[in-house]
């Protein structure tokens, strides 16, 4: 035991001293942050931003400009949505009223023209030009507008009076709540994926980062000749598990600065979280369950990638090794949007006590909901044990190749070796 704990303070040393490492805890943060707040804050500022849109009305019912105006929220008629609505003067037929718009279109002065013909009332047809239609999403507002003028338009020609049509157009208020009857927020599901998923990222960068750098410090160590020497003192299994468990200590070193940063940024600006994410669902539950996964998910692939390391003499040579190792992070990945719907499905269920697949498979299903504690505590045994057995497999490996410096073994000794005693 003495022997490991001076191994990874050495490794520990000469990671959390190195460039890299320094780079890295200060880019990362705002990587994340980029991905993941930045896309909300620059769809919150466009589709705040004002609008100003022609409206050609050739249907000839008199007030359906000004109803317009006033379902979609146009300033003008007390409204506050930032979609200004100008009522076309002008005569003439629609193609011609379009050239002549088209510059007005084109150099900014209107964002588009919005044509109600003759018969929008009866068919429910309108059409919108703009300069470049892709990406108006803030024409999403006209469109359910549109939607509820013309519903409003035929329930009137049905009889229906005017005062009855909020109360028959109300929707249903419709939202989920746990079964035991404790209190959830309004928009706790969406804190929850949205959480879940930033957690998910960064515990999928990190095995990735870090899993690398295993499989690069053994080859150096190979190339160096000098762990022929650390080798007549300690067992492989015992350097190997040494390394990784440094390369995991400074993972988790570099988690603890994040999430002091974390800290510090919400603590004095939490307006900047998108789609008004409930921090309270930050409980010691769900970073203990994150801990634990992220240091055994590590723990695994780290080594993983420290086996290529052990098989290959040069980065070149590891490359070939390194895509069957990435596609098993991708995959759990890839299902996500099948576990997020179904939590408790099946194939989450599955997938998440699978060993290479725990760490995110089973996380997620934590993060959206309370899968049950068996099925937990088994996937943490499963996921434990074969870390274990990882830790001994890559030791051996690394004898192996040791032993068989300047080339690469074949699978046959590779066999042999998993089968002799240590």
């Amino acid at each position: 035991m003495n022997k490991l704990w001076l191994i990874v303070q050495q490794e520990y040393r000469v990671r959390v001293r190195s460039r890299s490492f320094i780079i890295s805890t200060l880019l990362a943060p705002l990587f994340i942050l980029a991905i993941t707040v930045g896309p909300a804050l620059l769809a919150t500022r466009s589709s705040s931003s004002d609008h100003v849109v022609m409206v050609v009305d050739e249907t000839g019912q008199p007030g359906l400009f000004e109803k317009l105006q006033h379902i979609v929220g146009d300033p003008a008629a007390g409204g506050s949505s930032g979609i200004h609505l100008l009522l076309y003067g002008g005569g003439g037929p629609v193609d011609s009223v379009r050239v002549r718009l088209a510059p007005a279109v084109e150099d900014g002065r209107y964002d588009g023209l919005l044509v109600l013909g003759p018969d929008f009332l009866d068919s429910g047809k309108a059409v919108f030009y703009a300069s470049d239609p892709s990406g108006l999403m803030w024409t999403d507002a006209i469109e359910s507008a549109l939607d509820e003028l013309l519903l409003r338009h035929r329930m009137a020609q049905r009889g229906v009076p005017e005062e009855d049509l909020a109360a028959l157009m109300d929707k249903v208020h419709f939202r989920t709540a746990p079964i035991t009857g404790e209190a959830e927020r309004e928009g706790a599901m969406e804190s929850r994926l949205v959480i879940g998923m930033v957690l998910i990222l960064l515990l999928y960068m990190m095995i990735l980062t870090y899993g690398v750098q295993s499989m690069n410090a053994v080859i150096e160590d190979k190339a160096s000749r000098v762990v022929e020497v650390m080798l007549a003192n300690v067992t492989p299994t015992i350097l190997m598990s040494g390394k990784i468990v440094a390369a995991a200590l400074v993972g988790i070193t570099q988690f603890v600065i994040w999430g002091v940063l974390v800290v510090g940024v919400l603590g004095r600006g939490p307006a900047m979280l998108p789609a008004e994410v409930d921090l309270s669902f930050l409980t010691f539950g769900l970073w203990a369950s994150f801990t634990i996964f992220f240091i055994l998910g590590y723990l695994l692939f780290a080594s993983l990638y420290a086996a290529i390391g052990s098989m290959c003499n040069s980065m070149q040579d590891a490359q070939q090794f390194q895509m069957p190792v990435t596609i098993l992070v991708i995959v759990p990945v890839l299902l996500l949007q099948v576990v997020i719907q179904d939590p408790n499905g099946t194939l989450a269920v599955v997938f998440s006590l699978i060993p290479v697949f725990t760490p995110i498979m089973m996380f997620i299903r934590i993060a959206m909901g309370s899968p049950p504690l068996w099925q937990v505590l088994v996937s943490i045994a499963l996921l434990a044990v074969t870390v274990a057995l990882m830790a001994k497999l890559t030791g051996k490996l690394f004898r192996l190749s040791i032993l068989s410096f300047g080339k690469a073994p074949s699978w046959r000794q590779v066999l042999e070796m998993l089968r002799s005693p240590e």
